[in-house]
């Protein structure tokens, strides 16, 4: 079955946000042997969108085991340590900040990377 990225899609755009969470949350329980890397990115922006950290984190968790290193992999390590950050996790978030910055794939990871690092050790300290 084809993941409803568009009908989810659509339902971002017009700001139907609990909607669109909706339709992917079902699409994944009835197809939970059919990852899609599509429908994550979707749901991550969502849970964003609806303020959910603990869900989004959740995405990026399963994304991070899922994904290559390389660029996509930094991706969800850099925003699931700027989700930890948030949620006050600055150790774990710092985990993630050094694994972007020994992955080294992309100068705008590596330096959100260190400011993240800068602003974990001024929240512990």
């Amino acid at each position: 079955m084809k993941p409803p990225i568009h009908e989810a899609t659509i339902l971002v755009q017009k700001g139907h946000l609990d909607a669109a969470r909706n339709l992917l949350e079902q699409f994944v329980k009835a197809y939970p042997q059919q990852e899609s890397p599509q429908v994550d990115a979707l749901l991550y922006f969502i849970y964003r969108g609806l303020n959910d950290a603990e869900k989004a984190i959740h995405i990026c968790n399963r994304q991070v085991k899922t994904t290559p290193k390389g660029l996509t992999g930094s991706t969800w390590l850099l925003r699931r340590g700027l989700l930890k950050l948030r949620a006050h996790q600055e150790v774990d978030a710092m985990s993630d900040f050094q694994q972007v910055i020994h992955i080294n794939c992309s100068l705008d990871h590596v330096t959100q990377a260190q400011k993240g690092i800068c602003e974990a050790n001024l929240k512990v300290n």
